[in-house]
């Protein structure tokens, strides 16, 4: 019995060819897929920014190096000076906060016509060395600071205990800042 095999020869099965794409495609997994793609590839391109920031960037020469203190306006009249601590007769050799100057920073407001109540209410207090100080060029927005006298670390922190104590509220959030 003779086998005719050029009849099958051409019926050879073939399986059926899937390409990546239609695999992916049909997973479930794609929307996971996707999103941590596109969170790897934001990333990426945020620290390139970054990189390229920082090396286009010019360095803020005002920050290292401050070339003078910004303008200050003196209060009206003068008043008594409240007493000074025995700090202030030390030697600048004795204490190495000594040559370093301090003030207390009793408020900033967004208008100079603001800082005068108060300004006349720290004279009033027999506070002598009152001034406010005028907003810096280029700021994103104008501030008026009223700052009150010039000590030295520990007569600063003297000013601000009797400053706390006393019955006005605007002067309890006051804090010692150092002048430059």
């Amino acid at each position: 019995m003779a086998i005719d095999t050029h009849k099958y020869a051409d019926q050879v099965e073939y399986e059926a060819r899937h390409s990546a794409l239609a695999e992916f495609s049909r997973d479930e997994r794609k929307p996971a897929v996707l999103l941590l793609s596109a969170l790897l590839l934001s990333a990426l391109f945020f620290g390139l920014g970054l990189l390229v920031g920082r090396w286009t960037a010019k360095p803020d020469t005002a920050a290292v190096a401050p070339s003078s203190p910004p303008p200050v306006q003196a209060a009206a009249a003068p008043t008594p000076q409240p007493t000074a601590s025995p700090a202030a007769t030390a030697s600048p050799a004795a204490s190495p906060d000594a040559a370093r100057r301090f003030s207390l920073l009793v408020a900033t407001y967004d208008a100079p016509e603001k800082t005068q109540p108060l300004v006349k209410s720290l004279q009033e207090s027999g506070y002598t060395d009152i001034r406010t100080t005028s907003p810096r060029a280029g700021g994103p927005r104008p501030s008026y600071s009223v700052l009150v006298g010039r000590f030295t670390q520990d007569e600063a922190r003297e000013a601000l205990k009797r400053m706390r104590a006393a019955s006005d509220a605007r002067l309890k959030n006051a804090k010692v800042i150092q002048e430059q």
